[in-house]
């Protein structure tokens, strides 16, 4: 699993998004235009997310 969270210079994550392939799990945090597949809304849903992958919470 690779992971990129933001950096000092935005817009690389978009940039990111565009290059990865079809089946590559992108997630953009917040509102706004994205090339993501996916979105979340907060810093919160980012620690539920990362807690709910680390303890297989998904397929309980």
């Amino acid at each position: 699993m690779t992971s990129c969270w933001p950096s000092e210079t935005i817009p690389l994550d978009e940039d990111m998004f565009l290059a990865l392939p079809e089946s590559s799990f992108t997630i953009t945090v917040g509102a706004g235009q994205t090339a993501a597949r996916s979105r979340i809304a907060d810093q919160g849903q980012v620690a539920a997310l990362l807690t709910a992958l680390l303890t297989g919470a998904a397929h309980k």
